[in-house]
């Protein structure tokens, strides 16, 4: 066991007395004033008073003030929170705090410092008295919310703990009695007073305003322009209304001449009327509705003949009548003999269905035939044929009329104008008999063709013939158009005029006999024939595929020969040359 020295004993006891002093004088939480503020205490209103407290500890916290009645006693406690730790320093405060609700009687004032629920100081304030609440309250209540002038009123007195009272009007006294009783008149807001009187419990005073309503006033008979706004209007604080229309609002518009009376009752259910005799003179401007014309028509427009004293339109002119023509918004102005305006308006337009139109082709190729829509927003169509369809084919060329009719019965005739091309012309010449084993070179070529087709579906200008039958051509232009032609071709045993030497393909790409060349071929103009091998020519002869000789030349024994064919129609020949002693036949072609 350890010993303590006499003088650590001495240093541990003066430490023990110091930290118990600084624990018991810091752990204070002590009342230091209480201040009843409310004169006279009555038990219906609060009473407040004003406590002042001081506290040792800094770190303590206030929680506020509360209160609590103890049989005669009244305890007000001023609460801290805070731990065995105090930071010593003293701090001093005070803050109101009010008692509500307490009985009439003699109550001991008791205030209370505590911390987290454990009273530290105390403090006694001078004794409370409290009164009975026994405050005299004025009050009074009318018969009737709205009176009509001269009616009568009744005030009934409903105050409370009062003994004696007085009834003013307008700051004139009026009566004594409890009750009042008496006549009101004179339109608007009345104040009536009432002071009561309660010995110890005081006086009170009401004023309360009584309404005198003015009777209806509708005023003098009147005359007005027709079309003119007329209303009246009532004051919002009858109970009822009850107009000659029915109308049961406080407000009536007027609009047609006749008598109108008016019936009004009160809260006190008294009953007022007026009348009033309304004129409206006419009548209405009325020229018209808005009007759809058809392009080709007018409309006249009647602001009514004898009717006005004076007329004015929109275009400047004065008559009572004016014919309409054009489409737009026409205005007339008039006045009648009491000077009362009028003014009105109407719109003319065209029917919207006025412009006729056509879709389709507006050429063709001879014989064909074109289909012609016309717009869809007509109800009716008369063709020139007397075909009633919207949409409708025309052969051959010309002029085709049509009427298209509206829905507001508008006619509008148009014409549909169709072209026929002429359809591009092919020959290929006369039906022909070519002796056995021939070849015969057809050529369809025409300027400004852009398709051939052939029997056979070749689509070349030219068709070459080996053996007998029928062929056909047909061509197309750039139109579009398409002509044909067909021919028979037969074949026969002919007899040799010489012995013809065999075909072959020169370096010029011509077709040529032995000893001769034939270029160009197919030839427009001229064709140029030359000798080879110093072969001459005798004579030339170009023979149509029926037999013809067309073109004819006797030559000088030349040996080349430029020939001119420009004469001969298109198509397909034979070119018969003549050299020595013998005949060289070539196909030709003409184009």
């Amino acid at each position: 066991m350890r010993v303590l020295s006499s003088f650590n004993k001495g240093v541990f006891l003066v430490l023990v007395l110091s930290v118990s002093f600084l624990v018991s004088f810091g752990q204070n939480v002590k009342p230091t004033s209480v201040t009843l503020n409310t004169s006279n205490p009555v038990s219906c209103k609060g009473i407040q008073y004003t406590i002042g407290y001081e506290w040792g500890c800094f770190n303590y916290q206030y929680t506020g003030l509360t209160y609590s009645i103890s049989g005669s006693t009244i305890i007000i406690d001023v609460n801290f929170t805070g731990g065995m730790i105090c930071q010593g320093r003293i701090s001093r405060a005070t803050n109101p705090i009010t008692l509500t609700n307490v009985p009439a009687g003699t109550y001991s004032i008791l205030v209370r410092g505590m911390l987290s629920g454990t009273q530290l100081g105390t403090l006694t304030g001078s004794q409370l008295v409290v009164n009975s609440c026994c405050a005299t309250k004025a009050n009074f209540n009318s018969n009737s919310s709205s009176f009509c002038d001269g009616d009568t009123l009744r005030l009934t007195n409903s105050s409370a703990n009062y003994s004696s009272q007085n009834w003013f009007k307008n700051g004139t006294l009026l009566d004594t009695s409890k009750n009042y009783k008496g006549y009101i008149s004179g339109p608007g807001n009345h104040a009536y007073t009432l002071i009561v009187s309660g010995g110890a419990c005081g006086t009170d005073t009401i004023v309360k305003n009584v309404r005198v309503l003015a009777d209806p006033e509708l005023g003098n008979d009147t005359t007005l322009c027709l079309g003119t706004p007329l209303s009246y209007s009532l004051s919002k604080n009858w109970n009822s209304y009850n107009w000659t229309d029915s109308v049961s609002t406080n407000t009536i518009s007027i609009s047609k001449s006749g008598s109108y009376k008016v019936t009004v009752t009160t809260a006190s259910s008294c009953v007022r009327e007026d009348s009033v005799n309304v004129n409206f003179v006419g009548p209405l401007l009325d020229i018209g509705k808005d009007t759809v014309i058809c392009s080709s028509d007018s409309l006249v427009i009647d602001a009514g003949a004898g009717t006005w004293n004076s007329v004015s339109w929109s275009t400047g002119e004065n008559t009572p009548q004016i014919t309409a023509s054009k489409p737009g918004v026409y205005v007339a102005n008039v006045e009648n003999s009491i000077g009362c305006a009028f003014k009105d308006s109407l719109e003319i337009s065209f029917d919207k269905d006025s412009i006729l139109s056509f879709s389709g082709t507006d050429t063709i190729c001879s014989g064909d035939s074109a289909e012609i829509t016309l717009g869809n927003q007509f109800a009716k169509y008369l063709w020139f044929d007397n075909d009633t369809s919207r949409i409708k084919k025309l052969s051959g060329a010309g002029s085709f009329n049509v009427t298209a009719t509206s829905d507001i019965g508008c006619e509008v005739q148009g014409a549909k104008v169709i072209t026929a091309l002429q359809l591009p012309v092919v020959d290929l010449g006369n039906d022909t008999a070519l002796c056995n084993d021939s070849i015969y070179l057809l050529s369809a070529f025409r300027a400004g063709i852009v398709e051939y087709r052939w029997q056979n579906s070749s689509r070349g200008s030219r068709f070459e013939i080996k053996k007998a039958g029928q062929y056909r051509v047909t061509v197309t232009d750039t139109n579009g158009c398409q002509g044909n032609d067909t021919l028979i071709v037969t074949y026969k045993l002919c007899e040799k005029e010489e012995p013809v030497d065999t075909t072959g393909i020169n370096g010029r790409g011509a077709i040529a006999k032995l000893k001769y060349v034939v270029y160009p071929n197919p030839a427009n103009d001229v064709v140029t024939i030359e000798g080879i091998e110093q072969a001459e020519i005798q004579s030339t002869r170009i023979i149509s595929m029926s037999g013809e000789t067309v073109l004819e030349r006797k030559i000088d024994n030349l040996q080349e020969v430029e020939l001119d064919i420009s004469s001969i129609e298109f198509g397909a020949y034979i070119l018969v040359i003549k050299g020595k002693n013998k005949f060289y036949h070539f196909p030709l072609i003409k184009d």
